[in-house]
């Protein structure tokens, strides 16, 4: 008597990064009588569009009663959203819709680490006690450029005190201030600044100087 086959697939269940390749084991058991002739079965798989699956054999050639497995990698596209997707595998045979089964695991894709940089300058090097200081921080989220991210800018005067200016970057992902420089001699010497933007959870911190004859 000719009966439906145990198919299963298994493998990691940990989250990855988009476009990550895992690898999963497919088994599966003829579960004919042992009367039955040996079967052919097809295997083929199951993933999302742009994603690859390749399995290490697209068929199992098995007695009844006896197991055989292989594999299928999958690899799921760059921009594959977080969260758990589907990934199966169905078989059948020459025999006919008895043979069909199928079996399903869950690929699971991580959460896109937010990683923020922040380069630092001011128009020129040095100035002359009266100038402005124009100052401006590139705020980027994964290497792109990006907006809304808050700044702060600490301009540490040559006597120690420090002044602190905010501004948000815009779509160029820059954030600019201004510092208007004293006129008196107080003002001459070496300034440090800082800008420390912050995007949600995440921070960056970047540091420049500039002089003041």
């Amino acid at each position: 008597v000719r009966a439906a086959p145990d198919l299963n697939i298994s493998g990691p269940s940990t989250a990855v990064a988009a476009g990550s390749t895992v690898s999963y084991t497919v088994s599966l058991i003829n579960r004919d009588s042992s009367a039955c002739t040996a079967s052919t079965f097809q295997l083929a798989r199951s993933i999302l569009a742009g994603w690859t699956g390749t399995l290490g054999s697209s068929s199992l050639s098995l007695s009844a009663g006896a197991s055989g497995s292989t594999t299928l990698s999958v690899t799921s596209a760059q921009a594959a959203t977080a969260g758990a997707h589907v990934v199966g595998v169905g078989s059948s045979s020459s025999v006919g819709s008895v043979h069909t089964a199928n079996a399903a695991i869950t690929y699971t894709v991580a959460a896109a680490t937010s990683v923020l940089t922040e380069t630092i300058g001011v128009d020129k090097p040095s100035y002359v006690r009266g100038d402005t200081v124009y100052m401006s921080a590139l705020v980027k989220n994964n290497g792109a450029a990006v907006e809304g991210a808050s700044v702060k800018f600490l301009v540490g005067l040559p006597g120690g005190a420090s002044t602190t200016l905010t501004a948000t970057s815009g779509s160029d992902g820059y954030a600019r201030a201004t510092y208007k420089l004293g006129k008196g001699k107080g003002a001459v010497g070496e300034y440090a600044l800082r800008a420390d933007a912050t995007l949600g959870a995440g921070t960056a911190t970047a540091s420049a100087s500039f002089s003041v004859r």
